[in-house]
């Protein structure tokens, strides 16, 4: 399906690397652990890690595939532009259609238009509505987001996108002239967000009630591009101030955020390169 895959990849290429040092994290990986598994495209760009499962599948298990950043709006925009013909799997009879027209008019609304991708050793190619692409992926070796995944993470919090956005702007000001360091913490009913040391603060409602507390810091300008637009419940997980948190929404890919140190807490490694391995 053609424009929920462009769509996905539309999302996770803000997710990407804008600089030249690493090459590879201006890409999205594509990798399948075998031919009955989903493919997983991932974007990283040192402090932020995106994922996210695709409607197909290869035939062959694939390591890692990284397609250029560059060709996704390329791509978007000659989808725009290509034939509007969808196609259609197990079409009607032509003698059904001429008892029954409505079936055949039923059967073009609800198909798909479909993008045919090719790869192997040479470039990858994109086939849609008599236009073909061609790119070739990115050499080097992308992060391995397998060891995040697998991480516990026993603190879960809550809340609703928009106030979590609202009560950053509200700060948004202060942090900056400060350290750009937003402190999200959370007991009982509500999640307080602040500056460091509460120099500017709000709190917002969480819709899990915890009995215990806890605390974690981050950049300020990555959490409300995180939260900007997003509508409904997301899901915060984190195992402590020093450690990535995850964040999972209603739609789009899930969220790898790197973690600032806030005082009063164990000085986490430098998060610089943050998710920093091998897409298997």
């Amino acid at each position: 399906d053609g424009d929920t895959l462009l769509k996905r990849l539309g999302e996770l290429v803000g997710y990407a690397s804008k600089e030249d040092a690493r090459p590879v994290l201006q890409g999205i990986a594509l990798s399948s652990s075998g031919k009955d598994e989903a493919v997983v495209a991932v974007a990283a760009d040192g402090f932020r890690l995106a994922w996210c499962s695709l409607a197909f599948k290869f035939p062959e298990p694939v390591k890692q595939l990284v397609l250029p950043g560059s060709v996704v709006p390329a791509l978007q925009y000659l989808w725009k532009r290509g034939d509007k013909v969808p196609s259609v799997q197990n079409p009607v009879p032509v003698e059904n259609l001429n008892k029954e027209p409505s079936l055949g008019i039923a059967q073009m609304v609800a198909a798909k238009r479909l993008i045919k991708l090719q790869v192997g050793k040479g470039p990858m190619a994109w086939e849609f509505g008599g236009i073909r692409l061609t790119a070739s992926p990115i050499e080097g070796t992308f992060p391995d987001i397998q060891q995040f995944l697998g991480q516990e993470r026993p603190n879960k919090v809550v809340f609703e996108a928009s106030e979590g956005f609202r009560a950053l702007k509200q700060i948004e000001a202060k942090a900056h002239e400060l350290s750009s360091i937003v402190v999200l913490r959370w007991g009982g009913q509500t999640m307080r967000v602040s500056t460091p040391k509460d120099e500017a603060s709000t709190q917002i409602a969480i819709a899990n009630p915890s009995d215990g507390e806890g605390a974690i810091g981050f950049n300020i300008k990555y959490l409300l591009k995180l939260l900007s637009k997003k509508e409904g419940r997301v899901l915060m997980e984190s195992s402590g101030p020093g450690q990535a948190a995850s964040f999972t929404f209603r739609e789009g890919p899930d969220v790898l955020l790197m973690p600032m140190f806030i005082g009063g807490q164990e000085k986490p490694a430098p998060t610089e390169e943050a998710p920093e391995p091998s897409v298997s």
